[in-house]
């Protein structure tokens, strides 16, 4: 088994052929939000959008939007292909939430790929105050809060040649990130650390999401009651369920006793980040080994 910073020096991918698939090239910020490109309107008015995995629908802020976190906002009256509908929405996160009328407009990847689609044009955002990016264009398999599916649009108008999408998600210093519209047809599988696991809707959840096989602390291999894992490119946070997290952080402590500060994480006493165990996810036999460096931080003698 291999880390992911010794997989990254045992080999270097090559060089991705991504045909004529069209490609967003996703700006890192300290390995904790990934935000590339969009245009909107008949003007192709540029945001930066976080391309979530783990919501359905495409918001944008509007012109004196309150609380939005950047200053760049939808000129609704330049755009000749917009339309508002008058019904509002509001959409609930992990952290914060927003508010506007449901509109429509032309919705690219490109200045030339573009589909008419549904969006939020928000008035009022709440706790999304470190958000980098103008907006969120959602990218789940399905569809629970009457969202258009941005890629399956993106397919119904020929602009993309399947209903499919790849993200690669890089770190800092290391790799580029980047989202391929389209059918992939480089998945660079002759990469000997490369491993396809394909992530579906599972059951009732309207997340990508796979099965996992097993996930230990180090050596001690835990029962959590969730079996399925989502993978959300939307957040920078390893999630489970409220009985999941004591069960896991118990395990990381290694007999230390737990707490919960102000921020809402769990935490217990320790000297080093690495005094904690690493996670190992199992998916089929392929094994993926987190560091505690990449999911745990130290504050006043915590972790």
């Amino acid at each position: 088994m291999m880390t992911i910073d010794e997989l990254r020096a045992d080999a270097m991918l090559k060089e991705k052929n991504f045909g004529d698939n069209p490609v967003i090239e996703l700006k890192n910020y300290q390995d904790l939000q990934y935000y590339g490109p969009a245009f909107i309107g008949s003007k192709n008015q540029e945001f930066s959008m976080v391309y979530d995995t783990g919501s359905e629908w495409f918001w944008i802020p509007n012109k004196g939007c309150n609380g939005c976190p950047n200053k760049n906002a939808f000129e609704a009256a330049s755009s000749d292909t917009f339309v508002d509908t008058g019904v509002n929405q509001e959409l609930v996160y992990g952290q914060g939430h927003v508010t506007g009328n449901i509109g429509t407009d032309m919705i690219g990847i490109g200045k030339d790929d573009a589909a008419q689609m549904r969006f939020v044009l928000v008035d009022f955002a709440e706790d999304i105050s470190g958000q980098k990016a103008d907006g969120i264009a959602g990218l789940t398999p399905t569809t629970t809060l009457g969202g258009d599916l941005m890629v399956e649009k993106l397919a119904g108008e020929g602009i993309i040649n399947a209903n499919e999408f790849t993200v690669f998600i890089g770190k800092a210093g290391f790799d580029k990130s980047w989202i391929e519209f389209g059918k992939n047809i480089d998945d660079q599988t002759d990469v000997k650390f490369l491993n396809l696991e394909p992530l579906t809707p599972q059951d009732d959840l309207t997340y990508w999401s796979t099965p996992y096989t097993s996930l230990q602390a180090g050596d001690e291999t835990l029962n959590l009651a969730t079996k399925m894992t989502i993978w959300d490119t939307g957040t920078s946070l390893i999630g489970a369920k409220p009985d999941d997290v004591v069960t896991m952080a118990q395990a990381l402590a290694k007999g230390k006793e737990i707490g919960q500060i102000p921020e809402g994480f769990l935490a217990s006493l320790c000297d080093r980040v690495d005094d904690t165990p690493p996670l190992i996810f199992n998916f089929n036999g392929h094994e993926v080994k987190i560091e505690p460096k990449e999911f745990v931080l130290r504050s006043s003698g915590y972790c």
